[in-house]
């Protein structure tokens, strides 16, 4: 989370690897409703939805110049 500016990684996949870690221990500790997915399985799945509103965020994300994998 970013307030009033973004931050620039030098690497995005390192950071979302280490929120993944983050997020699979509190869904770990979690006594109700655990996950044995990822954070970012969760995103890309979500993105995969064929909604019109959200291809085009796929379409701005990947102009930006991120890959989503999502072959």
């Amino acid at each position: 989370m970013f307030e009033n500016s973004y931050k620039c990684f030098d690497n995005y996949s390192n950071e979302v690897k280490e929120y993944d870690e983050i997020m699979q221990t509190y869904y770990d500790l979690r006594q109700a409703n655990q996950r044995v997915d990822s954070f970012s399985d969760q995103v890309v799945t979500k993105v995969k939805n064929i909604n019109p509103i959200r291809q085009r965020i796929v379409k701005t994300v990947a102009e930006q110049g991120f890959d989503l994998k999502l072959d």
